[in-house]
């Protein structure tokens, strides 16, 4: 079977659709499909695509571009066009269903979203209204595959004694610096351990709170498993996207940021279920937040035991076995 991953990603629009797309593909790929990638012109996600041994091409947005898919489609042939790219247009939705290919679709609102054979809306967890073809529910996240096997051997949480802090792999609002600077204010700073991504670009606001910390430090740049730090964590700072629903799969208890406006009922929703604690959006006093937040959870192993608990049983790591079943489930023989 051949299939088509159409994504963005950049500093800008954050890496979590290439990362997404990455795991797709692999699992994909080990089934015996060819894959290429069509993604936005960003050098950093080539090179990852290209170090991964995928093929890609650059392609425009959906508003610029002379009939881009058009080209992919009569080279490629493809059985499956993949869109997470947020918001399909109806035309490119019609283009790809022209050609006989079925269509899916990732966190799409956009109109072309309601023609695809399904769309996988994992993340909107509180939607205002379902859309009729979407699939919604931690079931459906797409997580990292090594989650299944940390899984089975975490061992019971113990007294906390660092804190991890990842805020995405290009944290595009530049929080990394903003938290530590905040856990280094407070009466007694935590020992932290800090991992930054492929597309991180806020190195001289790191490298000045580094300087300034009065704690221990440990930095990791674009480390090869964030799922082996996220498991050995105690408490992890994230934000609303992927990350958090990988810690919730892993049992570490959460101080959630919403970075995007979209991440607000997330956090939300996890805070609710007493998984996390909602440190609010980006703009709004997180690091107050964080400040008294922090020491109250440090102090009660108790609700740390019970949220581990509780994140677990919300999000079990299967979202990708599910979404590779019903791809190939549904294949143009």
């Amino acid at each position: 079977m051949r299939t088509v991953i159409c994504i963005e990603a950049s500093h800008q629009r954050g890496m979590g659709h290439l990362f997404r797309g990455l795991r797709l593909a692999k699992a994909l790929r080990a089934a015996g499909d060819e894959i290429l990638f069509a993604v936005n012109d960003d050098r950093r996600s080539l090179e990852i695509l290209y170090s991964e041994g995928f093929d890609a091409e650059a392609v425009p947005s959906y508003a610029s571009g002379p009939d881009w898919e058009e080209g992919i489609l009569r080279r490629r042939r493809p059985d499956w066009w993949i869109n997470d790219r947020l918001d399909t247009a109806a035309a490119h939705a019609e283009k790809v269903l022209g050609s006989e290919v079925m269509l899916a679709t990732f966190d799409d609102h956009g109109d072309g979203g309601l023609s695809a054979a399904f769309n996988v809306l994992a993340m909107d967890l509180k939607p205002l209204e379902r859309m009729p073809n979407g699939l919604y529910g931690t079931e459906y996240i797409i997580l990292d595959p090594e989650i299944e096997k940390c899984r089975a051997a975490l061992p019971v949480r113990g007294d906390p004694s660092e804190i991890l802090v990842t805020l995405g792999g290009s944290d595009t609002y530049g929080m990394t610096p903003r938290v530590l600077s905040a856990l280094g204010g407070m009466q007694i700073p935590p020992a932290a351990c800090v991992s930054v991504g492929p597309n991180f670009n806020h190195r001289e606001a790191l490298n000045s709170a580094l300087a300034n910390y009065p704690g221990r430090v440990r930095i990791y740049d674009n480390p090869s498993s964030l799922i082996g730090l996220i498991v050995k964590a105690e408490i992890i700072v994230c934000g609303g996207g992927v990350t958090l629903f990988e810690a919730a799969a892993l049992g570490i208890p959460a101080l959630a940021i919403a970075n995007e406006p979209h991440e607000i009922p997330i956090v939300q929703w996890f805070e609710e279920k007493g998984f996390c604690i909602c440190l609010g959006f980006r703009e709004n006093g997180v690091e107050s937040r964080l400040s008294s937040a922090l020491p109250n959870l440090l102090s009660g192993s108790d609700r740390l035991e019970q949220m581990s608990i509780t994140g677990r049983r919300l999000v079990d790591g299967r979202g990708l076995e599910r979404i590779v079943a019903r791809i190939r489930g549904d294949r143009h023989e």
